[in-house]
């Protein structure tokens, strides 16, 4: 009996979407370069009493006034009530959106909202990033998931600009909360303090998003000093002396670790912290920030005052000059 396997590849090709105008080419409505319709706040097209909406119009981007293309059934609909109603009469304005969205990959549920990282530095807004790795539900009720959470706040407002999210379960309850707050320009102190609803099958007593208020807030307040991958890369090409610290377990540096990474147990920091220059800086990192952070506090408290975390840990570093792995 022969047996044999097939192994099946699976290519997916993203491509963007055209908006299908084609017949206004020569009709006097004025066009976005890659075709959409472009549309005031009320829906209106630059002639008079011709209105647009929907996957073949441009729409504005809340944070920043500027007009831009995403089609999506939500934002769609939106724009057909409101030019629906000010075609007949009213006056309902459109107040942009933030490109919200949601998508499947497998098991995997990816959302995102506001400013990507890419958007705000074209923007040129500085801003801080953070990570935030918890899971979805109580860890006291079976079946809780991780999910991780990248954040972007403003600097000088404190405002959350920015949040995408990935995650197996719960993350559609959270993009939207976070949605609603960079909607309605509440900063990462107010994200802190929503009262969202608790109860250990449904969230834990400090949600993921009160973490990512706590953590944003920790670092704009320069409690806590940050260190993204990118970051990370950039002082290893500038040749910059600092301590990196894997506060992982023996094992798990052994197989992976940020290259030249000395590994000291978290269990072990008291004992052997007197190995470490004080004069430096020091960038603990453990698996996704929580036991970096621990290490981050108690150095800080031994008199190590140069200590950054890294940012989601190493499962969030996709930087391959970064690792050396077994």
């Amino acid at each position: 009996m022969i047996i044999q396997k097939f192994l099946l590849i699976l290519v997916l090709i993203s491509v963007g979407v055209q908006p299908n105008t084609e017949f206004l080419k020569d009709s006097g409505i004025e066009l976005l370069q890659n075709g959409a319709i472009k549309v005031d706040e009320y829906m209106r097209t630059n002639i008079e009493d011709i209105f647009a909406a929907g996957d073949c119009a441009a729409v504005q981007f809340k944070l920043n006034g500027k007009t831009m293309y995403m089609p999506l059934g939500s934002t769609a609909n939106k724009m057909g009530r409101i030019a629906g109603e000010n075609a007949t009469g009213g006056s309902l304005k459109f107040n942009g959106i933030l490109a919200t969205s949601i998508f499947k990959v497998f098991d995997l549920t990816v959302g995102q909202t506001g400013y990507t990282e890419k958007m705000a530095q074209q923007e040129e807004i500085e801003y801080e990033v953070g990570h935030v790795t918890k899971p979805h539900i109580s860890t006291a009720y079976p079946g809780a998931e991780k999910m991780t959470i990248k954040a972007l706040a403003e600097l000088s407002s404190r405002k959350i600009i920015g949040a995408q999210i990935v995650g197996t379960k719960g993350v559609d309850k959270r993009i939207v909360v976070l949605a609603t707050a960079i909607y309605s320009g509440l900063t990462v102190d107010d994200l802190f303090q929503l009262d969202l609803a608790y109860a250990p099958p449904f969230s834990s007593a400090k949600d993921p998003v009160h973490y990512v208020g706590m953590v944003m807030s920790n670092f704009l307040d320069k409690r806590k000093f940050n260190c993204t991958q990118e970051k990370l890369l950039q002082k290893m090409k500038n040749g910059e002396d600092f301590v990196v610290l894997d506060v992982r377990t023996p094992d798990q540096y052994q197989k992976k670790h940020i290259k030249g990474a000395i590994n000291i147990p978290l269990e072990m920091i008291y004992q052997k912290m007197n190995r470490l220059p004080k004069d430096k800086q020091i960038i603990v990192y453990c698996n996704s920030g929580v036991s970096s952070n621990i290490a981050q506090n108690i150095l800080q408290q031994n008199g190590f005052r140069k200590v950054y975390n890294l940012s989601g840990g190493i499962s969030n570093v996709t930087i391959p000059e970064l690792l050396e792995e077994k």
